[in-house]
């Protein structure tokens, strides 16, 4: 599995939100808790995530967390760096022979990068290399689409919930 790590934007984004509006609150001289009410926030956070629990089937429900992660971490590799992995593959493969690639995959990180080289070097057709990487693809963009659906969901469910919350 690739590494990933915490993508410091997002964090940063959600964080300095929150710090932002205590700041303009506190400057205001205004308490920070005028804002919060434990009863109003189990109604908005728990209505909206059960609104969501009956409006997604069951088998989308479990890519959420994965989603998630996603937005919160970055993968390892840029699309530079993978580039230049794949420019030495070529040059080896070149010189060497494709079964000189064998040896490369134990340092690469991507796997979706060692699953078509290791077909490639396994002697796979090119054509079928290319249609399994093309329906990993493919595949990959649904669950993608299904899980960003469900923050869409969420996101249209808590406004709602956070006007019957106000009341």
């Amino acid at each position: 599995m690739a590494k990933r790590s915490i993508d410091k934007l997002t964090i940063g984004g959600l964080g300095g939100g929150v710090l932002l509006l205590l700041c303009s609150v506190i400057f205001n001289g205004e308490n920070p808790l005028m804002f919060w009410d434990a009863p109003s926030a189990i109604l908005v956070i728990g209505g909206s995530i059960a609104a969501v629990l009956v409006a997604t089937p069951k088998a989308l429900l479990g890519e959420t967390r994965k989603v998630l992660s996603h937005a919160i971490n970055e993968d390892e590799a840029s699309p530079g760096e993978l580039i230049q992995i794949m420019v030495r593959f070529a040059e080896k493969a070149r010189k060497d022979g494709i079964l000189a690639l064998e040896s490369e995959l134990e340092s690469v990180t991507d796997d979706f990068l060692v699953r078509g080289v290791q077909m490639a070097v396994d002697g796979s057709d090119p054509e079928l290399i290319q249609q399994m990487m093309a329906n990993e693809l493919a595949q990959l963009d649904t669950r993608h689409e299904h899980g960003k659906r469900i923050f869409e969901k969420w996101g249209l469910y808590l406004p709602a919930f956070g006007l019957v919350g106000t009341l």
